[in-house]
């Protein structure tokens, strides 16, 4: 902040709470209508690794996620636990703060897991007609299983019963096919009916067919040329007349 000069509070309006993937519809109040801004995001996962993201605007913002680190690519949050998202906007000589809190399933969406010869985990929807079947094959990558536990969940709070398979940790042999396996379950528990299947794609690869990272969680590319963490390559981190908080 320049020094001398009083400093504004802007007032941070929009959503305070949502699924993971729900957009960060924030605008800030008090701001004027053309003024510059600055919006910023930090979280700190399960591991305590915190993600910083810098936009011009807070929709932008599950785009920008970032860590110091190059690894993990994805964060941590297989424990199910609301994701806290404190929100930061700044314009010149005025600032806001507020957190906003995202949740990574809908009410009333259940899970079973299967390990008796299928390692898959079934996503129940709240609703008791599902308005989908979907397979997902999440047997590749490693990376592809914390995808696909990420994105299950927030399908089945659309409304859909999605059945996840990975790959198998047994040091046994296997003979059948898993997916065949998933299929005739599926088949046995809805009685039938129209089978969506889907293969997780690498969410930081090309773009392409399949099940991708859920916009708003926070993961990254490796990109040896970006910039600090949470700013894109070529994009300040931030505005005119006013210096970032360093926390930020």
């Amino acid at each position: 902040m320049l020094v001398g000069v009083p400093p504004t509070i802007l007032e941070i309006s929009g959503p305070a709470t949502g699924l993971l993937d729900d957009p960060l519809a924030l605008r800030a109040r008090g701001a004027g209508p053309d003024a510059e801004l600055a919006w910023r995001a930090r979280h700190r996962d399960d591991e305590e690794r915190v993600w910083r993201a810098t936009a011009a605007r807070a929709e932008d913002l599950p785009l920008r996620w970032a860590t110091a680190t190059p690894e993990p690519r994805v964060a941590a949050l297989a424990s199910g636990r609301p994701v806290r998202i404190d929100v930061r906007v700044e314009a010149p000589f005025a600032t806001g703060i507020r957190t906003v809190n995202r949740r990574p399933a809908g009410e009333g969406v259940r899970q079973r897991r299967w390990r008796d010869g299928l390692t898959a985990t079934l996503h129940l929807p709240a609703r008791e007609a599902p308005c989908a079947t979907l397979l997902v094959d999440a047997t590749g990558a490693p990376v592809a299983a914390t995808v696909a536990a990420l994105a299950a969940p927030l399908l089945a709070s659309r409304g859909a019963l999605v059945l996840v398979v990975v790959a198998s940790r047994s040091r046994r042999r296997v003979t059948s096919d898993p997916l065949d396996a998933a299929r005739e379950r599926l088949a046995r528990l809805t009685g039938g009916g129209e089978l969506v299947e889907l293969r997780v794609r690498d969410p930081f690869g090309a773009e392409g067919e399949g099940l991708g990272l859920p916009p708003g969680v926070p993961g990254r590319a490796l990109d040896p040329h970006a910039g600090r963490a949470g700013t894109p390559a070529g994009e300040g981190g931030g505005i005119r007349g006013h210096r970032a908080d360093p926390g930020w």
